[in-house]
């Protein structure tokens, strides 16, 4: 069975930036940041050429889905280390009736060396 393969249900993630202007230095989702799904590097990342821009600036990326990866159950999931999660977010995660709810993990890691706040920080708007 397919059920709890992640690539069963899903090709890929839209990742989409703040809609902001900002200098070329900024951070680039495509090359700046690590996508992992499930636990897995996503192999591919691209910019999104054909749709969502701001100021004449594309800022979505696709992010693929790993093959081997599977979805998780809502009741499953953890924080991860170091993380607290906000009220709204536990409650979320372990609200009654919906802990059989699946879905994907997505970990974001900024691994640009020149990425700082005064050039333009990462920050994703929507997924």
């Amino acid at each position: 069975s397919h059920y709890n393969d992640s690539d069963h249900w899903f090709d890929s993630i839209v990742v989409c930036e703040v809609n902001e202007k900002r200098t070329n230095d900024e951070c680039k989702m495509e090359s700046d940041l690590a996508f992992s799904v499930g636990g897995v590097t996503s192999p591919s990342v691209v910019k999104i050429e054909d749709a969502a821009a701001y100021l004449g600036k594309k800022i979505c990326v696709s992010v693929q889905v790993p093959t081997g990866t599977s979805v998780t159950m809502r009741k499953d999931v953890a924080p991860s280390e170091d993380a607290k999660l906000a009220l709204q977010a536990e409650w979320t995660l372990h609200n009654e009736g919906q802990e059989e709810d699946v879905g994907l993990l997505l970990d974001v890691t900024v691994t640009g060396k020149g990425v700082t706040r005064q050039n333009g920080a990462c920050s994703i708007s929507h997924i």
